[in-house]
């Protein structure tokens, strides 16, 4: 079986920062959770890739066959109540201190840096908010099977 490409380890190794969290449960961090998140769920957090740009950077074995990837990716806070920011600052402070505590993700990225932030009214009773953040990693990656490769 292939080993899973950057995209679902990069996924995967924030997952993990995220499952100590004492404002949100580890069961309610979710990685490209498609259902909507409901009231008793709040609050969450739901991790969702975003767009990656690739520049070649070197060679394992004489071939140029190393990327460096510009990885983004979404952390959406899921709250109900009013006063939305209140509500997900517990959540977006922990969660960013997690993040940031070993920025190199178990020393597999070069770079973690929080790229944004954006408050959203969701769709539904009028008391949904989402808070998302929005990160970039920059890590090491085989061109020939998108592999990440530790640092």
């Amino acid at each position: 079986m292939a080993s899973p490409t950057f995209h679902t380890t990069l996924l995967q190794l924030v997952n993990t920062a995220l499952q100590a969290l004492a404002s949100v449960p580890a069961d309610r961090v979710y990685v490209e959770r498609a259902a909507a998140i409901v009231r008793d769920e709040c609050p969450a957090i739901n991790l969702l890739p975003g767009e990656n740009r690739f520049e070649a950077i070197g060679s394992e074995d004489g071939q140029f066959d190393l990327l460096k990837v510009s990885a983004s990716f979404s952390l959406k806070v899921h709250t109900r109540g009013d006063g939305h920011t209140a509500l997900a600052d517990p959540a977006i402070a922990e969660a960013n201190a997690a993040l940031m505590a070993d920025a190199s993700l178990g020393g597999y990225c070069l770079r973690l840096r929080l790229l944004s932030s954006r408050p959203q009214q969701a769709e539904a009773d009028g008391t949904a908010g989402i808070y998302e953040l929005g990160y970039e990693a920059t890590v090491v990656v085989s061109e020939r099977d998108l592999v990440m490769r530790p640092l």
